[in-house]
């Protein structure tokens, strides 16, 4: 009768002899209230009563399974108790491990990447990122909301012989 999962269900009332039947009551539903927060989520904002479904939309990265092209979203359900139907969770996207190009290899010790997080590559003995000596032998690999990784630089092979001014030809 008020809304609450715990307050009345019925009601006595009399039919007057004008054929009104007092007193009149209006029955609501009951109230869940609003859906709690969800790690990575969105989540509709107001008051939901019974039977209402609410839907909850994961952030960009993020999916019900970790899956690139899983689910994005699910419905909870304010039940006749005055509660919802259990939440999942966003779980961010799983890129695994890159593909290595040419020269290059992952980092020993890489494990599967998620959303957000990086791997380092290494550049093969005698390559380097700008193919200089002195040059970075490492770079890194962004996983990104697609569930693919960023782009790769180009491990070069080194010319041995530029830092002394001499030209070894091809």
């Amino acid at each position: 009768l008020n809304g609450k999962a715990q307050g009345g269900k019925e009601y006595t009332a009399e039919c007057k002899a004008d054929r009104q039947i007092l007193p009149q009551r209006v029955c609501s539903p009951v109230e869940c209230g609003s859906v709690s927060d969800v790690a990575h989520a969105v989540e509709p904002t107001g008051m939901f009563t019974f039977g209402q479904k609410a839907t909850i939309t994961c952030d960009a990265g993020y999916t019900t399974d970790g899956v690139p092209d899983g689910l994005q979203s699910f419905t909870q359900q304010c039940t006749f108790d005055g509660s919802f139907t259990a939440a999942e969770q966003c779980q961010p996207v799983v890129c695994g491990l890159p593909a290595a190009p040419a020269h290059t290899k992952v980092k020993e010790g890489a494990a599967d990447a998620h959303y957000t997080q990086s791997i380092t590559m290494q550049c093969d003995p005698g390559y380097s990122v700008s193919g200089l000596p002195s040059g970075a032998k490492t770079y890194d690999v962004q996983c990104l909301a697609t569930g693919k990784f960023s782009a790769h630089q180009q491990c070069q092979n080194i010319d041995d012989c530029s830092p002394y001014g001499i030209d070894c030809g091809t």
